[in-house]
């Protein structure tokens, strides 16, 4: 009671909860079926933005900004880069005035490099041509030309959203390169995700649908049911759950004619409390008397700790498991600037 009663703990559990909220939002949307690489990179400037307020205690802002850093210096720097520029939507919108990639000559290295990996053949001049167009928003790559603001109120009135695979799609000619080759790289790098929570949410249904009493179902009658529980599922929601709440009272103001188990109260945990007790001979340590307050940690202290903790968790765990750096070493990129994450990268200001 003291600790509830204690206006200091409110107000530290309110500081917890803003340091949390982000990152559970972040966490949810990172975990979405359509989490696609320019989400989880917006995703991650949106946390370093917030995570930048000088309200926020020093050393949280410096644990989750080296965070950040170690994982983007792990992550597929050009691929996540180029996934935000083939937004059309966004383009280069939202890189930072001073960084390379705002302009065609710091782009074109990045898609140069990613179109000999994904198909092991140089983009052609009316390939580049046609990105410096898509760039510059002119010609068969401008809004009007795309049906950017049709399809953006579409999705809007379908409460949906704007499928970019499908918007590239309509412009795919079957060419692999020249001014179709911009259709090809943003296709397939807009087909990624960057989670397997869509695979291992299709497994579980698989497995509610595919029990031990219908195990002599057909994998295909099985595939057909998940896909059409899915499908209704992303047309109309999933339907609401509700649980029964727990009421709980006191000994004294309940009766054998409110508890719906009038056994309920013979419990083994109250049969061996008792059972113990009278054993042994020895006084209930469980009264409130008799309970050693612990100190309460400083907020500052747990941070710290929890940040050591990942830090060592990291160091030990993933080095040892992935690369360190994905990008191909034949041809490396010259992207000193750009390791200085979002703040060096993408704008992260607020207009």
């Amino acid at each position: 009671m003291k600790i509830i009663e204690d206006s200091g703990f409110w107000s530290d559990l309110k500081i917890i909860r803003s340091h949390l909220e982000p990152l559970a939002i972040a966490a949810n949307v990172t975990q979405s079926d359509f989490a696609r690489l320019d989400v989880v990179l917006l995703t991650l400037a949106n946390l370093f933005f917030t995570f930048s307020n000088p309200e926020i205690e020093a050393t949280v802002r410096i644990g989750i900004h080296e965070s950040l850093e170690k994982r983007w210096k792990k992550a597929d720097q050009p691929v996540f880069l180029l996934a935000v520029v083939f937004n059309p939507y966004i383009r280069t919108r939202c890189f930072h005035p001073n960084s390379p990639f705002k302009l065609m000559r710091g782009l074109w290295p990045l898609v140069k490099k990613t179109f000999r990996r994904f198909f092991d053949q140089d983009p052609d001049s009316a390939f580049r041509q046609s990105f410096a167009n898509y760039i510059a928003g002119v010609g068969s790559w401008s809004d009007e030309a795309m049906s950017l603001r049709e399809l953006k109120e579409l999705a809007t009135a379908e409460k949906s959203h704007v499928n970019l695979v499908s918007l590239w799609r309509e412009h795919d000619t079957g060419l692999d390169n020249g001014p179709n080759g911009i259709v090809k790289l943003a296709m397939r790098i807009l087909s990624i995700v960057a989670n397997s929570a869509g695979t291992e949410r299709l497994f579980s249904k698989f497995g509610i649908v595919h029990t031990k009493h219908r195990n002599r179902m057909h994998h295909e009658q099985t595939r057909k049911i998940v896909l059409v529980k899915s499908d209704v599922e992303e047309r109309h929601g999933r339907p609401a759950q509700t649980r029964n709440k727990r009421k709980f009272q006191d000994d004294e103001s309940t009766s054998p004619h409110d508890d719906p188990d009038p056994f309920s109260s013979l419990t083994s945990n109250s049969v061996t409390t008792h059972s113990d007790s009278t054993t042994t001979g020895e006084p209930d340590q469980s009264t409130e008397e008799g309970i050693d307050e612990e100190p309460i940690p400083e907020f500052v202290d747990l941070i710290q700790g929890l940040v050591q903790e990942v830090d060592e968790v990291e160091a030990h765990g993933d080095d040892a498991d992935e690369e360190p750096d994905p990008v191909p070493v034949d041809e490396p990129l010259t992207r000193a600037e750009s390791l200085i994450f979002l703040s060096g990268v993408l704008d992260t200001r607020r207009n």
